[in-house]
């Protein structure tokens, strides 16, 4: 995988998989990308499941074809044809308190780019004081990407420099 896009189902997650889609369509066949949602807490408690397993079956199942969906409608607004794409939508769990979910978001998006090889990421622009962006930039170097007037963040990451624990993959594959 040459790229991590974290998709946050937001306009800045929709920024930054336009800006890698762009570049993917320019450089042609053979970049792979991999979308990341992240469910959180909020995500897995507004299914209205009481139990904590019955909670993330339903969060997973409704994220894989909201993703898609927005996926087609990013790609098809910037006339890109989704199908011309290797792309790859990854589900993880962040069911951490609130006040965490913002690191632990990070941290699963770093565990994707390690378990995939995928030695960059991009991400919507940075948001509040100890948001996503200001934790993957403890980790490398962030940077905004070339080309990209939507404010879109991308991080370089040494691989072989990451020290995470534990992996949960959920994985749709190819298309």
């Amino acid at each position: 995988m040459d790229w991590v896009v974290g998709l946050d189902m937001s306009p800045r997650g929709d920024a930054a998989l336009a800006a890698v889609a762009r570049i993917a369509a320019a450089e042609g066949a053979g970049l792979e990308i991999g979308v990341v949602v992240v469910l959180t807490q909020q995500d897995l408690d507004g299914t209205g499941e009481i139990s904590g397993d019955k909670k993330r079956s339903v969060a997973l199942e409704r994220a894989f074809p909201a993703a898609w969906r927005r996926i087609d409608d990013v790609l098809s607004a910037e006339g890109i044809d989704s199908e011309s794409l290797s792309l790859d939508v990854i589900v993880r769990v962040a069911a951490v308190h609130l006040v965490r979910s913002q690191e632990q978001i990070a941290i699963e998006l770093l565990r994707v780019m390690l378990d995939h090889g995928a030695p960059r990421i991009a991400l919507g622009r940075r948001g509040r004081p100890s948001g996503v962006a200001e934790y993957l930039e403890a980790r490398g170097v962030l940077e905004e990407l070339p080309g990209s007037a939507d404010g879109v963040l991308s991080l370089c990451v040494e691989l072989g420099a990451l020290d995470l624990e534990g992996s949960e993959r959920h994985r749709s594959g190819p298309r």
